[in-house]
């Protein structure tokens, strides 16, 4: 307790004198990302030397804080002295705008402090990671639900969400709730199995995260037996139907039903609609201790069962015949023919093997039978009494067709018999006797179509019973030489291009190619059918081949490009066509014709003049024709047609652009300042000719004019730091064998460089009336003598010719700011900072926190703490305590100690 108006005490802080042993105060400033400066309250920090990790210096810590913008690490009161060159490691964090930075450094000893500079904060890392329910969760309605979560970095209160639409809409769970990574909720009555949760920060929706698969919510399964449910009666015969509902997701059902009271159950039908009904006849025995169950076939606990008892009781019930006959066994197939077949078999009775059955019913089928058939017999006789053997015809059967045949039997009810055994035949086919009729060729001379090397000929096409049906292939000869029908099969058998027959009365044709012209044939032909039977020869049909006449024009040139150029001459490349197409040797050779700068179209050849004319080669040889005597760096369109001899000549090829090498728009030469930034030359493409196909080089007659070809598409000129003077650039365009250069004379012109400062002040925090003093340094690129000079300081502040700064405060305070100028004669170089003075009666050297205890006999006891100034750091050294007392509170205090 403090003992009130008793005993006032001050205590004076003495100084003895400004120059730290230790403490030793590492410092610098801090900035936010956007640019300002995070707020006194808001900067959290650790230290740590990276050799002694466990020992951590925070904020709070003796010597250490954050003030004003800047930050201060007093190093000296790690448990463990720091050595001068070990790594210090800081890791700061503003909690207001959520921005960290690590930063680390070598502390540099003895020294009172240093200064480590301004550091900018990034934004903190942040993220939001949804664990649970996060895919392939079941839930109930009303289930309990625990969603967990967790986060990185500062993340504020959360949003929980739900959607049952795999993210289309979204329902809220909750607002807004601590984000401390757990939230109880119960399953909602929804049914989907496309349920996501999603978490998200209230103050940044952005920041969120969705579970990774799909949730299943729905109602809990079960079933309810609504008729019967207890009370009905039932009558054997009666149709009843059997009702339930479900809830939630059911698969089929089973019904079943105890006349017992539930000892034992009968199966009725499985296979059922979840929800739905079943109409059940009802059948013996009769009870009155029936219960219905319906039950879940793949989950048979899901099941609901009448809540009481009904009964089945019997009325008047006539006699019903429900006893089929029996099947036959004993078909067989006694005869076939090509359109018809006869079935044997033994009768059945009307119920099984007794009595007379009322009808019979038999069928066929061409392929794998199975019953009821495609096909049903007429003419079935009545049945027989029992045991008797009966047979019947299968009329309208397709001769040469596999057959399968059974039969059932039918009572007067009717009950029907199950199916007899199976039969096969087979019916004959009819002989074929009838050949191909014959027919006759081209006996209109309109419709021969001749040519000089082939002839077409027409006939009508027969059948294969006479003019009946389809043939079954042709067979047409030929000769140079007359011949008659007796010799027919000793001529020449055409195989190629003989069509197949068609239906009989289609017109068919048949084209002979490859003869000679001006040459008489004969041709003529027959039919065959599928049997080996061929008609009778057509008639033999004389034909002439006409005289040759060649129409066809040499095909034209599609490959023309460009070969090897030169200044004056270009190579043109293609091949050859040929007389007729592409096959042969045009009769006098391929003319080229050119203009120069303006591209034509071929069909305007007519207006181009001459140049030359190549000598024919076969078709499909590679030509290098060079034309001569262009003019240098010139773009050439070229076109080639090709000249025959006998018939038309071909068609002028599309155009074809070629350059001549030379050097058409030379650089102009540069001139530049020494420290100019880089300059690109003009594009290479538009110096030399032909604009691509080049390889290009470059290179510089001097070390300061650095010249780089870029791209192989232009030259970039770059100028050595501080270089002036003159040199050639000169670049070079080959193509083969060929080169071309062009040269840049580039002229640079000195500038001067003003001085530039390597040195700055290491302390900007002075005392009141003790001495400060700096050495500015400058250096000048071009080796010019600096000079220095006070370009704007506070009052007595010096600054000499070599730099030298000096500055006696006296009774001052603030922030200066000083301004230190160097000249190079030409250029001048301001270095400004600022000078933080500070009083000895300043609050930073006032003692803290003084305590003085009663109660204590004879003595009052007295605890502080050091003042800020030696907590943070401050270049001071701490020298002794004065302590002064007095009765009074604003009088009469006396030094004590």
């Amino acid at each position: 307790m403090f003992k009130k108006a008793s005993l006032i005490l001050w205590i004076v802080l003495i100084f003895s004198t400004l120059t730290l042993a230790q403490p030793h105060v590492v410092m610098g400033s801090l900035r936010n990302s956007g640019g300002g400066h995070p707020a006194e309250g808001c900067v959290e920090f650790e230290a740590w030397m990276t050799l002694r990790p466990g020992e951590i210096l925070t904020q709070d810590s003796d010597g250490c804080g954050y003030m004003d913008t800047l930050w201060f690490v007093n190093v000296g009161s790690f448990t463990t002295p720091p050595e001068n060159g070990q790594e210090l490691n800081i890791r700061f964090r503003d909690i207001c705008s959520a921005e960290t930075l690590t930063i680390s450094g070598t502390i540099t000893l003895p020294g009172a402090e240093e200064y480590w500079g301004s550091f900018a904060l990034i934004p903190e890392a942040r993220d939001i990671n949804l664990l649970t329910p996060n895919g392939g969760d079941h839930y109930y309605w009303d289930d309990p639900i625990v969603i967990t979560w967790n986060s990185t970095g500062t993340v504020g209160n959360v949003k929980l969400e739900y959607s049952t639409n795999a993210g289309a809409d979204w329902f809220p769970i909750t607002l807004s709730t601590p984000n401390d990574g757990i939230h109880n909720w119960t399953a909602p009555h929804v049914t989907s199995s496309l349920v996501l949760f999603k978490v998200s920060e209230v103050a940044t929706p952005s920041l969120f995260d969705v579970s990774d698969g799909y949730t299943t919510i729905n109602q809990e399964p079960g079933l309810r037996m609504d008729y019967p449910n207890g009370g009905e009666s039932f009558l054997v015969g009666d149709d009843e139907t059997i009702a339930w509902t479900t809830t939630g997701p059911v698969g089929t059902v089973e019904l079943h039903i105890s006349r017992d009271n539930g000892a034992s159950w009968e199966f009725i039908q499985g296979g059922l609609a979840a929800r739905g009904t079943h109409v059940w006849t009802v059948d013996l025995p009769v009870s009155d201790e029936c219960l219905m169950r319906v039950r879940e076939e793949a989950d048979t606990l899901i099941m609901d069962i009448s809540d009481a008892v009904f009964e089945i009781d019997t009325a008047d019930i006539p006699i019903i015949d429900t006893i089929p006959p029996a099947a036959i066994i004993d078909l067989e197939v006694i005869e076939v023919e090509s359109n018809r077949a006869l079935l044997r078999w033994t009768s059945p009775g009307d119920d099984g093997d007794v009595g007379t059955a009322t009808q019979y019913v038999l069928g066929y089928d061409v392929i794998d039978f199975i019953w009821p058939p495609s096909f049903f017999a007429a003419g079935v006789p009545a049945p027989l009494v029992a045991g008797t053997v009966q047979e019947t015809w299968v009329e309208g059967l397709i001769p040469g067709t596999e057959y399968w045949a059974a039969m059932v039997t039918h009572d007067e009810v009717p009950n029907e018999s199950d199916v007899s055994n199976y039969v096969n035949f087979t019916t004959p086919l009819v002989p074929d006797t009838i050949p191909p009729a014959a027919f006759v060729i081209d006996t209109i001379p309109a419709t021969r179509e001749v040519s000089d090397d082939r002839f077409t000929i027409h006939w009508i096409a027969p059948g294969d019973d006479g003019n009946v049906g389809t043939a079954d292939r042709y067979e047409f000869r030929w000769s140079a030489v007359a011949f008659t029908e007796e010799v027919f099969g000793a001529q020449a058998l055409i195989t190629t291009g003989v069509p197949d027959p068609q239906p009989a009365g289609t017109p068919q044709t048949l084209t002979v190619a490859g003869l000679t012209p001006e040459t008489d044939y004969w041709i003529a032909g027959k039919a065959w059918d599928d049997e080996g039977l061929d008609g009778p020869v057509s008639n033999i049909l004389h034909i002439r081949t006409h005289e040759y006449e060649d129409d066809i024009p040499p095909g034209i040139i599609l490959d023309l490009t460009c070969g090897d150029l030169g200044p004056t001459t270009i190579e043109l490349v293609f091949t050859a066509p040929g007389d007729d197409g592409a096959i042969g040797t045009v009769g006098i050779g391929y003319e080229v014709r050119y203009k120069p700068d303006v591209d034509f179209d071929p069909i305007d050849y007519v207006f181009t003049a001459v140049y030359d004319t190549i000598a024919p080669v076969p078709g499909g040889t590679e030509i290098r024709y060079t034309v001569s005597g262009l003019d240098r760096g010139r773009e050439y369109f070229f076109t080639i047609r090709p000249l025959d001899d006998d018939g038309p000549n071909g068609d002028p090829c599309p155009t074809t652009g070629c350059w001549t090498l030379g050097v058409v728009n030379p650089i102009p030469d540069l001139v530049m300042f020494e420290d100019d930034p880089d300059t690109a030359l003009p594009m290479l493409s538009d110096v030399f000719n032909p604009p691509y196909g080049l390889t290009y080089d470059v290179e510089s007659t001097e070390e300061g004019i650095i010249a780089t070809l870029v791209d192989s598409e232009y030259v970039n000129i770059t100028l050595a730091p501080h270089y002036h003077g003159e040199g050639w650039v000169i670049i070079t365009a080959r193509e083969g064998d060929d080169v071309l250069v062009d040269s840049v004379y580039v002229t640079v012109i000195s500038v001067n460089d003003p001085p530039v400062f390597i040195s700055y002040p290491s302390d900007t925090l002075i005392l009141d009336g003790f001495p400060w003093n700096y050495l500015a340094v400058a250096t000048d690129a071009d080796g010019d003598v600096v000079t220095y000079e006070l370009n704007l300081g506070p009052v007595g502040m010096e600054v000499d010719v070599s730099g030298y700064c000096s500055w006696l405060p006296v009774d001052v305070e603030g922030t200066y700011t000083v301004q230190v100028a160097a000249f190079d004669h030409e250029d001048t170089t301001i270095q400004a900072f600022n000078l933080v003075v500070i009083k000895e009666t300043h609050p930073v050297f006032e003692p803290q926190n003084l305590n003085a205890l009663d109660g204590f006999r004879g003595c009052i006891p007295l605890m502080w703490q050091a003042p800020p100034a030696v907590m943070t750091g401050l270049p001071v050294n701490l020298s002794h305590y004065r302590v002064f007392r007095s009765e009074f509170f604003d009088v009469g205090y006396s030094m004590i100690a």
